[in-house]
This record gives structure tokens, sequence and C-alpha cells, in this order.
């Protein structure tokens, strides 16, 4: 059975689907994408560009009976690190679009009480985690400690209300019982304990993020999400489609980084709101789908370092819905 391998390749010439480069080595190698999601990327490729062939494998080409490696991803210019959370919320309800990214970089920053809500959601995470007989947690402490972090926040957020907190008291109380039922469901083994918010780089995906949550033995990942899932009368039927997006991308890093087989690495979404557990088991789609975004966005970002012009810019990728329910 043939080995597969990761690649860095400075591409030298493209003949879709194929590519022609060379490693960092400088050994010459003959490249092709066999999943065709990915053939656009190629296609928009330029001489010189970086490129990581994924799961590339050697095998003897029919015609010229020369070694071609095969590839099924393709990530472009990978040291140009995209923000998993930037990513994914390039995924909304209508579809996904490169252009959400930029509107998402230029967009200014709010303070409302969701994201407040969000923050200290966190804060509960990290307490419940640590919670231990000689620190006990405690709602009063816990929103005190965020109310501290984020306190200029909290004083000019306009609609701040006895609400807010009802539902963060409630929150609080989902998210203990959720991490008690965690850590009975999916125990950390002989290592023990768990991570909060550790930050990854993945050069290989051109990807990087902060995980909420992350046991010690690297098989567990949780995302927490404060809001809604997609629901039908206030009942969560299934994650939105942004959070498995980037929920799965953590998955995928992890194994990229870890070498740890995809399927001994469970991830979670938590909507603590509920609360309710996700996986994104029935969506494994979507990590490609959120890699094609990847390229496409970086293809906008050099467009825009060579012409600044928007409206000089044509936009090839159209706007696609990814069903995930």
């Amino acid at each position: 059975m043939a080995v597969s391998e990761n690649i860095r390749l400075q591409v030298q010439h493209i003949a879709p689907p194929r590519i022609y480069g060379t490693t960092v080595s400088g050994d010459s190698r003959y490249a092709e994408i066999t999943d065709r999601r990915y053939l656009h990327d190629v296609e928009a490729l330029h001489e010189g560009d970086t490129v990581m062939l994924l799961e590339a494998t050697c095998i003897e080409d029919e015609e010229s009976r020369a070694p071609i490696f095969h590839a099924r991803r393709l990530i472009v210019n990978p040291d140009y690190l995209i923000d998993i959370s930037s990513l994914s919320a390039c995924f909304t309800e209508s579809g996904a679009h490169p252009m959400r990214y930029l509107i998402g970089m230029l967009s200014p920053k709010e303070t409302t009480s969701p994201i407040l809500l969000g923050n200290t959601a966190n804060q509960f995470l990290d307490d419940s985690v640590n919670d231990n007989p000689e620190r006990p947690a405690s709602y009063g402490s816990s929103i005190r400690k965020a109310f501290t972090n984020d306190a200029l926040k909290f004083a000019i957020c306009p609609d701040i209300n006895a609400g807010f907190f009802q539902e963060a008291r409630n929150q609080y109380e989902h998210i203990r019982t959720s991490v008690e039922a965690l850590h009975h469901r999916y125990p950390a083994g002989e290592s023990g304990g768990a991570m909060l918010e550790p930050s990854f780089i993945c050069p290989a995906l051109g990807i990087q993020g902060r995980l909420d949550y992350l046991q010690s033995n690297l098989r567990c990942l949780v995302e927490l999400k404060s809001g809604k899932a997609d629901e039908y009368y206030s009942t969560p039927q299934g994650p939105k489609a942004s959070h498995t997006a980037q929920m799965m991308l953590y998955r995928e890093m992890l194994h990229i980084n870890t070498g740890i087989p995809r399927e001994e690495i469970t991830g979670l979404l938590l909507y603590s709101r509920y609360p309710k557990f996700f996986t994104g088991e029935r969506f494994p789609h979507i990590v490609d789908e959120a890699l094609v975004l990847r390229n496409a966005i970086i293809r906008l970002m050099r467009d825009l370092a060579i012409e600044p012009d928007l409206s000089l810019i044509h936009i090839s990728e159209p706007t696609r819905r990814y069903a995930i329910s």
C-alpha cells in the first residue's frame, strides 16, 4: 500500500489538474490533484506560488511511465495563516463567499450583550473545569471574574439588564453539568486533565486557531457556543453551519499536527443555552468546503494587494449554500 505524505511545492508550471514544481530540498515533483473541488485552485495558480499537496501518494503515470504524485487536497500559499473563527464565519444560512472574510476584517467591532454572554460563558467553562474542593466554583465568583475582565464593556453595553444575568446563571448551571457529563463520557485516561484555550498553527492547512477545551490526551475537543443552534420552535435541531465548520477545522488541524487518526479524535459543539452537544461526524465534507473557501480568500487578498479597487476585481467564486442538516 502506497504511503501518503504532505509535500510543500514551489510551482513552476501548471497544466490543470497537474502541477509541476520543486520541493524545499530542490527535488522536482509532478503532481495531480484528484479532488475536483480543488480544480479551480489549480487553474488560478501563478508561477512562483507555494502550495501544500496533502495526502499525496506516488504512482506511475500510465502514459509517460514517470512517477507522479496524486494529491487529494491543495492548499495555496500556506504561509498565509487564516484564523479558523474568521474563516468559519463566512458560512451563513444563505451560503459562503470569500468576500464575507473581507467584510469581517473591515467591519467595526461592536460590544453587544450576546458577545459579552459568550465571554462570560468561557469564564464559566474555565471555572467549571478547574473546580476543586480547595477552590470551589460558584456562579457568584465566576460572574465577578467575567465582569472584572470586561468591566468597561459591561459599563457601555446598552442592552445589559436583569434578563442578561438570569440567562448567564442558567448557562452557568448548564456548563457545570455538561462538564461533569463530558468527563464521565470521555475520560482523559492516564494523562488526565484538560487544556483551556490552547492555540495552534497548522502550516500544512494554512490555518490557525484557539480551541475552547482540549483534553490533555488530545482525543477530545469542545467548542463552546452560548448562542442559538438551528432551531425549530425553540428546540435545537442541529448545529449552525459556521459552528460546524469551526469545530471540524479544529479537529482536522489537530489530526494534521499530531498524526492522531481522525476517528480517534472526538470533536464536540456544546450549546450551553439548552444545553446540547453536537458532533460533526455527519458532515465530513465541510472541511474540504472550508479549505476551498480558504484558498479563495487567499486569491482575493492577493488580488487586492495588486489592485486595491474592488470594482476592478473579478470574483469568480459563486455564493454557495452548504447544507449540513
